[in-house]
């Protein structure tokens, strides 16, 4: 799957699964996998999103990861974490 650009006019961040090739124009970016590996994924999540909080960003990207296994857990966790901001905003 291709990766968009940060979007102009936003101070954005990206949670990207895997490590994006080159600059994207994103204010912050967390890597949940080097290696594209579920498990780390998982493990990494909270704390990845944590640092992207506190970096000061407008707008959180995240990518989709498989939703096979323990990547179905881990969209899950994203689409919950999407709804409550979304729910605080409006």
């Amino acid at each position: 799957e291709e990766r968009s650009e940060a979007p102009q006019g936003v101070r954005a961040g990206l949670l990207a699964f895997t490590p994006p090739e080159g600059d994207l124009g994103y204010a912050a970016v967390e890597v949940l996998s080097e290696r594209g590996d579920l498990v780390e994924a998982a493990y990494r999540l909270f704390s990845a999103l944590r640092r992207l909080d506190r970096s000061g960003v407008e707008v959180i990207y995240a990518e989709r990861v498989p939703e096979v296994g323990l990547g179905r857990a881990i969209m899950d966790r994203l689409r919950k974490a999407a709804n409550k901001f979304e729910g605080d905003w409006g």
